[in-house]
């Protein structure tokens, strides 16, 4: 008996981008230099530092089209608010903040989904989530004439459910946004170590288009610095946490609430040392981004100060953290591996 004839197969060709060809377009901006129109990202800091205030100061911003910490907004579009913690509190926050704006209190497409959310990690919690976005996106579109344009995902280490949070968590989000056609933006609690940034998976940052880590002093005046963003540069933005009254209670004690109000960023100088053995240190660029081995740097700051050992590990604990402090640098972690980025 003869063999079976194979059946004919047609192979379909990957694209490929010759030099010379037609460039591609540029970014697609929802906010210029820091949101693109798809993708995902994150935004950390320590407990305190205004990280919701933050996502919320960006929701008005998409939902009205006014700027964002300076930087205009290319498409007014409507956005969905996942309050895994305090969601009691995101309406009141988002109305503070228009108060505080002096803009029009009337109904905007920003929605608050606070209860059953499903953890992003569970047996059919993605299905449940990109079905329910589905359906207020469309409901966005017939109401408000918009479309659904970003996700805050407040915080990312619950959404996640604590235990699970990885970079699984972040591929979740992943997929969100490449089926939905969105920006999704989680909120994240740094680590132990807050100079390392986001909590969980030591690449976790790697694996989005956009990092925002913040910080904040006790006058309530902090920085928000963009370490990563896969269409733009690295930049700082200063901002303050502006305290208001918006009622009393039933004793007549006053009800108090925050808003950001974004001030200039001041340029802070790396340590006289530190600089030096940062400008003699070679970089390498890792996604987009240029950073220096932290060991490199140290090993070139030991050279640099010309101290005996006791007294050159003090002088780079002292310089290093001052610069990890206002934000002249940023540690970021690769392939276990610790960089040095100055934004």
């Amino acid at each position: 008996m003869a063999p079976p004839k194979a059946k004919d197969r047609t192979v379909k060709l990957l694209p490929v981008d010759w030099h010379g060809d037609k460039p591609p377009p540029p970014p697609d901006w929802l906010i210029k230099g820091i949101i693109v129109k798809q993708g995902i990202g994150i935004l950390s800091g320590r407990w305190g530092t205004g990280k919701t205030y933050v996502g919320v100061d960006a929701a008005l911003s998409v939902v009205t089209g006014a700027d964002f910490a300076g930087k205009p907004v290319k498409e007014k579009c409507g956005v969905l608010y996942l309050a895994y913690e305090r969601g009691h509190t995101i309406l009141r926050r988002f109305d503070t903040a228009i108060k505080a704006r002096g803009q029009s209190s009337k109904k905007l497409p920003f929605g608050v989904m606070r209860k059953n959310l499903p953890k992003l990690l569970d047996a059919g919690a993605y299905e449940t989530l990109e079905a329910t976005v589905r359906a207020h996106k469309l409901e966005m579109q017939r109401s408000h004439g918009v479309r659904l344009g970003l996700i805050v995902i407040d915080t990312l280490m619950v959404a996640a459910g604590w235990e699970n949070e990885n970079n699984n968590a972040v591929q979740v989000l992943r997929r969100l946004s490449e089926r939905v056609g969105i920006f999704v933006l989680a909120i994240d609690h740094h680590g132990k170590d807050p100079t390392r940034g986001a909590r969980g998976g030591s690449d976790k940052g790697s694996s989005t288009d956009l990092v925002i880590d913040l910080t904040l002093d006790r006058a309530a005046s902090g920085k928000m610095v963009i370490s990563k963003v896969s269409e733009g540069a690295e930049d700082k933005f200063g901002f303050e946490l502006k305290l208001h009254e918006i009622g009393k209670d039933e004793d007549g004690e006053p009800i108090t609430e925050r808003s950001v109000e974004w001030t200039s960023a001041r340029k802070e100088k790396l340590p006289k040392t530190l600089a030096k053995a940062i400008a003699s240190t070679g970089a390498k660029t890792i996604d987009g981004r240029e950073m220096r081995l932290k060991s490199d740097v140290r090993n070139a700051f030991k050279k640099a100060s010309g101290k005996k050992s006791g007294t050159f590990r003090q002088a780079w604990s002292r310089e290093l953290t001052a610069a990890l402090k206002s934000g002249s640098l940023v540690e970021f972690e690769h392939e276990e591996e610790v960089h040095l980025i100055a934004p």
